[in-house]
């Protein structure tokens, strides 16, 4: 009875991980994402202090795909996931919430320090060498937002951050 109990949980450790992880990257998806914005505005609301969010997606993706195939994309993309981790801090979580865009939630951070990352991670990726050569290259166009100076409700604070990320993708052209 014992092996049993202890394979069902198993099972339902297995179901969950699945539900809240992205199958291509191996990062916490959106829905997961969702969840811990939530806990971030309620703990930022409780004890004080600051966090940030930053949103990442590529330039011209589209173009990227119908260069080299999506399978490509696809080895990109994962290529991606594994940059944000090793390239975060271990405090900092990054999301993949689909097609290329990906968040990175930097609890007890300032805006100062979500610029910063976002710039850091710009110039890895413009520098680094994907595993699939790209013509033209790769670039990011990043967006950060903080709670509570930009938003202190979670919509809010997502939305100010896409505006960033649109004003980084005009720049880029």
């Amino acid at each position: 009875m014992a092996d049993r109990i202890r394979h069902a949980d198993e099972l339902i450790n297995g179901l969950t991980n699945n539900a809240v992880r992205d199958p291509l990257t191996g990062l916490l998806n959106r829905t997961a994402f969702n969840d811990a914005l939530g806990q971030e505005i309620a703990r930022t609301r409780r004890y004080g202090g600051s966090f940030s969010l930053i949103i990442l997606d590529f330039n011209n993706f589209t173009r990227v795909n119908r260069q080299v195939g999506r399978e490509a994309g696809d080895e990109i993309i994962q290529w991606m996931g594994r940059l944000l981790t090793e390239h975060t801090r271990a405090s900092d979580v990054p999301y993949r919430l689909g097609q290329d865009v990906f968040t990175i939630l930097c609890p007890w951070t300032s805006g100062d320090y979500a610029e910063a990352v976002a710039g850091r991670l710009t110039v890895l990726v413009a520098e680094a060498k994907p595993p699939i050569t790209v013509e033209g290259g790769l670039s990011l166009a990043t967006g950060t937002a903080t709670c509570p100076g930009d938003a202190q409700e979670a919509p809010a604070l997502f939305h100010a951050a896409e505006r960033a990320l649109a004003r980084s993708k005009v720049a880029a052209g």
